[in-house]
């Protein structure tokens, strides 16, 4: 029987060799509606972690909104995205609606008065 982060093979994928089986199963969790697109390692006093990048598209205006997940050493799990409709979802999807809540993304150009903001 496969197990979570093996492939068709019965191997472990490379991400799962090299950063843990926990986040493979975490990313198939929203295969519904994220395509995910890149991640990046940082290490810190604590530990460090994986940060995952994704893409949840919006069928009415052909743009899409981000999602980051964000995979701390002591398997806490955090999260940020721009998509005002799956915001909630995204939040009880990783922890079941416990902790803190969900708080939603906000525009650059509405709060700072910067040159290099996208402006709609």
């Amino acid at each position: 029987m496969k197990q979570s982060g093996q492939t068709a093979k019965g191997e472990l994928s490379l991400g799962a060799r090299k950063y843990g089986r926990q986040i493979e199963p975490i990313l198939r969790r929203f295969k519904k509606f994220v395509v995910w697109d890149r991640f990046s390692v940082w290490r810190d006093e604590e530990g460090g972690g994986v940060g995952v990048y994704g893409w949840i598209k919006r069928p009415k205006d052909s743009y899409q909104d981000f999602i980051a997940l964000y995979f701390f050493k002591d398997g806490t799990v955090s999260y940020d995205t721009s998509s005002a409709k799956y915001s909630l979802a995204i939040f009880k999807m990783l922890n079941g609606g416990r902790g803190y809540g969900h708080s939603r993304c906000k525009r650059v150009e509405h709060y700072f008065d910067v040159p290099n903001a996208i402006r709609l």
